[in-house]
């Protein structure tokens, strides 16, 4: 299942990738580009339908050229069978973390494609900001806060009650810059990647983030957090002199 919303108002063509979903059976709609889908033709729109499988926590995007540098992205959780997830906990937020530029996406592609001194690469921008989407899945509740260049480790702070358990669903919707998440005086239980549930003796201070069209790391985390209060989530961003290979 899957709907991408109204009609395209844009004047250039998109289609919605869902990252990580197997597609078994339906690789129409997997929306990988020029491979097992036509764009979606600007002003149209197309319905997905599709098993939402396996169970974890991913996102869905653009996959045309980098539109979802342009915001095309959003958290997408397949829920686990009940009784099925290995760990207790007592309420979940999604937490996404991405990076956002001055410019369009045509505007990026073309200056990374475009040489740069003694036409060597261009060297990656840094971003101008970055932005934390909180999704409290329990109160159904949503917040943003952003924090501008020359501010990076700057805090973010949400309150956690003493004695709880909460799963946080971590995901990185960055086009260019990796991220690092932490919550500061805790210490985190690794508890799956992707759709991979794992065994939980995996205890971290912070986690690397990222996925971009040049780089790959696992861009989701499921993580526990143990007798918190109220405490700051932090997530520096990495990206600035990023170079990329070709």
């Amino acid at each position: 299942m899957g709907d991408p919303g109204s009609r395209l108002s844009s004047r250039f063509s998109a289609q919605i990738h869902w990252h990580g979903l197997h597609q078994r059976g339906t690789p129409y709609s997997d929306g990988f580009p020029t491979q097992n889908q036509c764009a979606i033709p600007p002003k149209s729109k197309m319905k997905y339908n599709f098993a939402a499988d396996p169970p974890g926590t991913t996102f869905w995007h653009a996959h045309f050229h980098s539109m979802n540098a342009d915001g095309l992205y959003g958290p997408f959780i397949v829920e686990d069978k009940p009784g099925s997830f290995p760990f207790d906990y007592d309420e979940e937020r999604v937490i996404l973390v991405t990076d956002e530029y001055g410019a369009t996406s045509w505007e990026l592609e073309d200056y990374l494609a475009s040489p740069g001194p003694n036409g060597t690469p261009h060297a990656d921008p840094a971003p101008d900001a970055g932005l934390l989407c909180l999704y409290d899945e329990t109160n159904k509740t949503s917040v943003t806060t952003s924090c501008s260049k020359g501010s990076s480790g700057q805090g973010f702070n949400l309150n956690f009650e003493p004695g709880k358990v909460y799963r946080l669903r971590i995901i990185c919707g960055s086009i260019i810059a990796p991220f690092i998440f932490s919550i500061d005086q805790h210490e985190l239980q690794l508890v799956s990647v992707d759709y991979s549930t794992l065994d939980g003796n995996t205890r971290v201070d912070g986690i690397p983030i990222i996925v971009s069209p040049w780089l790959r790391l696992p861009p989701t985390f499921g993580l526990t957090l143990l007798s918190p209060d109220r405490s700051t989530i932090r997530r520096p961003c990495q990206g600035q002199g990023h170079r990329r290979t070709r």
